[in-house]
């Protein structure tokens, strides 16, 4: 980026005006480089994040992610040659707009989504969503199916990945590993990086998409999704390419072979090796997207069963026990029980899994060797029950989940607080029998026997917890009971809670200035900021703490996640539990409130001013709210914001 760090434009470092230092004409304007440089510090932003005690890094995590977002941001506003085609490497954007938003960098992440979103309407258009460097380009389908995935298109997705599979082997031909073949033919240019980076909206459509296979047509369909993530991996040299210079990385394969190849942008030219061509080029974005997919995938084939892709798989009755053998052990997916398991910094090295998905055990390994809360996702296809499951860490329920709350009720991202040795990771329904863990195999810890859990969520951290910069904070486990002892006059998980002093939004446990997210002004009573409590934490001291959400629409804070205290004398819950003495209250919200016929309050019947006082009948909790009832049978809402107990 010689020249560029003020607007952040990326040189193609292949041209011979970059090679040779000729800067009249440094090629920034052609989008394809772009991809390639935002997704190196979003890598880079996510190793400091996870890892944050490697290495001294130069600079933080946070400013890894704005280089990102800038390059990003750069590569549309400085109108890059074709920016509004697909591109490569772009099956991140929606984690980067996601990270953008954990970071709190609301303003960039709304910049990146407007782009997107106009993006995603010029494909949307048309018929044939496959635009890039060709008018019907396979290197187009990885970033049309993530645009897809973004706005919900189904019909997108579905095109991409019908698209990708007709382009595709699936016979045992030397492209047997799902190779694409271009419009270009399939003499050269073989195991480019669409092989993988396509391949993603192969795997997204089999596994979490309504795509109406049957169960043959599944089994089949996983073949070629794994022979994509593998595709790419041929790049590295371990013999195939040369006997020398092992570990070195090809751009790609010519299938016509051939002695010599030509040069590309003024460099590569000369001897092919074993069909491989002599230049690295762009096979970091191979790379890459075998890395955004590698997993250990299990499914029934239908001529040779239950097979597992990238593992080591076994069954017993309703329970599965898996090896990952995929290389990275991040990611496991049951396919045929539309289950998959994915963990960000940390990795498992074997899982058993009820096919119901009522109980799953992993054994935990904790990559960085700190305590610190560790990010799991899980997709349930079938959706998950109305009950709660609880998290166990060797033995102990350190946090839990309902599973009706969430974005959705198929996927929820938990921060497991664990300690710094490898341990057993348990997921299991209330009242299901967790897994016993094998004796003595997990580094030392102590083993537990089978538990049957009963906790329920006012008992442990919810699933939307904020994972904290500093990998040392242990908050949330503080005591060594199989609960956080939250007393009964604390505000229930799902209700709401108001600010009457004021107070501050951290992002963990433990009260720190650094980790200090929003600030709350001491309000008066209707303008109160209010918060829905999402689970529980205990500082470092064994102070209890409400994990919430902010709820403040319109404000600059709205949906930011993070910790309050849940002291009495700073929050209390918003809603009226009590009828007064007088039966008497007060409407105080300077917007009035509407009356309404029934509790459900789909019918309005009258208008109340500021000021008006009203006789009530009863008090009546509607879910996490409550509402009174007036006495000519008519129910308003007993939030403190809009009335008030006694004539005022």
């Amino acid at each position: 980026m010689k020249n560029h760090h003020d607007d952040y434009k990326v040189p193609d470092w292949l041209t011979d005006q970059v090679v040779n230092g000729h800067l009249s004409n440094d090629y920034s304007w052609r989008g394809w480089a772009y991809p390639h440089i935002y997704n190196t510090y979003y890598e880079m932003y996510q190793i400091a994040k996870n890892y944050p005690n490697l290495i001294k890094y130069p600079e933080s995590a946070k400013d890894y992610l704005l280089k990102a977002y800038n390059i990003m941001k750069s590569l549309y506003v400085n109108n890059a040659v074709n920016n509004n085609d697909g591109l490569e490497g772009e099956s991140t954007d929606g984690g980067i707009v996601a990270a953008l938003k954990t970071e709190h960098l609301d303003n960039e992440a709304t910049t990146i989504q407007n782009i997107l979103k106009n993006k995603y309407d010029e494909f949307a258009k048309d018929p044939y969503p496959y635009t890039s460097e060709y008018p019907y380009d396979n290197t187009a389908e990885e970033g049309v199916y993530s645009l897809g995935d973004m706005y919900n298109n189904q019909k997108m997705k579905q095109m991409v990945d019908m698209k990708t599979r007709a382009s595709r082997s699936v016979q045992p031909t030397w492209y047997q590993y799902s190779v694409p073949v271009t419009i270009n033919g399939e003499s050269w240019w073989q195991f480019q990086y669409t092989d993988s980076l396509a391949g993603t909206a192969m795997d997204n459509w089999l596994r979490e998409q309504d795509n109406g296979m049957s169960q043959d047509q599944v089994g089949l369909a996983e073949r070629a999704n794994y022979a994509a993530k593998l595709g790419n991996l041929t790049h590295i040299n371990s013999g195939q390419i040369d006997s020398n210079n092992i570990g070195a990385v090809a751009w790609y394969y010519q299938a016509e072979l051939g002695d010599t190849t030509r040069q590309h942008y003024g460099v590569g030219e000369g001897q092919m090796h074993n069909g491989w061509i002599p230049l690295s080029g762009e096979a970091d974005l191979s790379l890459f997207g075998a890395l955004q997919v590698l997993s250990a995938d299990v499914v029934n084939d239908p001529i040779f069963g239950l097979t597992g892709y990238g593992a080591d798989v076994s069954e017993s009755g309703n329970t599965m026990s898996v090896t990952p053998e995929d290389g990275l052990r991040t990611r496991l997916n049951l396919i045929d029980q539309h289950l998959a398991y994915t963990f960000n910094g940390d990795k498992y090295t074997h899982a058993d899994v009820n096919k119901d998905g009522t109980s799953t055990t992993f054994d935990f390994q904790n990559v960085s060797k700190q305590p610190h809360n560790a990010d799991l996702t899980i997709y349930d296809g079938n959706g998950f029950d109305n009950a709660t499951y609880n998290v166990l860490f060797n033995g102990k329920v350190v946090t839990s989940f309902d599973g009706t709350s969430g974005a959705t009720k198929k996927k929820v991202t938990l921060s497991i607080p664990v300690t710094a040795q490898d341990g057993k990771l348990q997921i299991v329904k209330a009242g299901a029998p967790a897994p016993s863990p094998k004796p003595n195999d997990n580094d030392g810890s102590s083993s537990t026997t089978t538990t049957t859990t009963t906790t329920t969520t006012s008992s442990s951290a919810s699933s939307s917890a904020t994972k904290p910069e500093s990998s040392s904070s242990n908050s949330q486990i503080h005591n060594n009971t199989n609960k956080l002892n939250v007393p009964k006059s604390a505000a229930k998980v799902g209700s709401v809670v108001y600010a009457t002093k004021k107070i501050a939004l951290y992002k963990d446990a433990t009260f720190k200035k650094s980790q200090r997210v929003a600030t709350y002004k001491n309000a008066k009573r209707t303008n109160r900021p209010t918060f829905v409590v999402k689970g529980y934490a205990r500082s470092n001291d064994g102070v209890l703490r409400y994990q919430v959400k902010d709820v403040n629409k319109g404000s600059k804070t709205a949906g930011r996640t993070g910790y309050v205290t849940a002291n009495s004398k700073y929050v209390s819950p918003v809603y009226y539990k009590s009828v007064p003495k007088s039966k008497t209250i007060t409407v105080i919200s300077k917007n009035g409130v509407n009356a309404y016929r029934s509790l459900d309050a789909n019918e309005r019947v009258k208008h109340y001013k500021s000021g008006t006082h009203l006789k009530v009948k009863k008090i009546v909790s509607d879910h996490h709210a409550s509402r009174y009832q007036l006495t000519n049978g008519h129910y308003i809402t007993a939030n403190k914001k809009v009335v008030i107990q006694g004539a005022y």
